[in-house]
């Protein structure tokens, strides 16, 4: 399911999916399953379909990230996990040409979005067709339920299509907020808020 989302696979516009399983149930091994398929295989032979990963999530889950990815994959791709000194570890991966996965928490990558945005924009990563990041994964994504806030805006910004959403509460309050998850993931897969209202609300 998530290898078909993130590769276009499922017949609809966009390359996103939310996986919204209860707690405990794999949601973390599973994406780290599908994150080193997509690392290291793609539809071109001998080419990837993505290179540099994020995981966006809560302060409290960077280490555990960290420690799930070495512990599932070892040594075999690089993690930034960015615990202390976020400057230094974010320009690390930005500037690191290689697979690479970075982990951190949704506040310094509010905090720092300016440092994605001005790396997009430079000449020299125009020139070498580099992206700061080809799959966004976000833990605990309920977090991004309003569309308008700073957090869901900073992450969107950053140029990944491929996109996973991780939360085992998708649908809380109202089914806006899920409109505004699915949207985030698969932008017009539902329309518009207005059409959506009209047509599922």
């Amino acid at each position: 399911f998530l290898f078909e989302c993130t590769m276009g696979l499922r017949g609809f516009e966009g390359a996103g999916c939310i996986l919204a399983d209860d707690m405990g149930l794999g949601k973390t091994l599973m994406s780290i399953t599908a994150m080193w398929t997509l690392l290291n295989q793609g539809f071109k032979q001998g080419e990837p379909a993505v290179r540099k990963v994020i995981i966006a999530c809560p302060t409290s889950l960077v280490g555990n990230w960290d420690n799930e990815i070495r512990k599932w994959v070892g040594d075999h791709c690089p993690t930034f996990a960015v615990k202390s000194e976020p400057k230094k570890m974010i320009k690390s991966f930005l500037l690191h040409r290689y697979k690479g996965v970075m982990i951190i928490s949704y506040e310094t990558q509010r905090l720092y979005s300016k440092m994605f945005e001005n790396h997009m924009k430079s000449p020299s990563t125009m020139m070498v067709g580099g992206s700061c990041c080809d799959l966004l994964i976000c833990d605990e994504a309920h977090k991004l339920k309003n569309a308008d806030s700073e957090l869901a805006r900073c992450l969107n910004q950053l140029p990944a299509k491929k996109r996973i959403l991780l939360s085992g509460t998708p649908m809380q309050n109202e089914l806006t907020e899920f409109f505004n998850m699915v949207n985030f993931c698969n932008p017009g897969v539902l329309g518009t808020i207005n059409e959506f209202r009209r047509k599922y609300e």
